[in-house]
């Protein structure tokens, strides 16, 4: 499993294209672990996260998403998926 922040080894050509119904669960589900602290569903759904190609307006904040899960900042973690799921409409 990885750790929060760590970056799958899986190159691209190998990861599967996400649809825009996994994007908006994975980050429900994000957002809901963070705020329930718990660390163990977040991991997992970031883990899943890095396993996709995801569009261009997702990825350059997932970076900032991950650092935010790995401080257990729920207010900046609520404030990202929220703009994600915004740019999904």
């Amino acid at each position: 499993m990885l750790g929060i922040g760590e970056a799958s080894n899986e190159p691209d050509e190998e990861k599967e294209e996400a649809d825009t119904e996994i994007i908006k669960a994975l980050m429900t589900m994000l957002k809901e672990a963070v705020e329930e602290l718990d660390i163990d569903v977040a991991d997992e759904t970031v883990a899943k996260l890095d396993g996709y190609i995801l569009p261009d307006e997702i990825s350059k904040d997932l970076d900032t998403l991950k650092a935010a899960v790995a401080d257990l900042d729920s207010d900046n973690v609520s404030e990202i998926v929220d703009k994600i799921l915004e740019n999904l409409q």
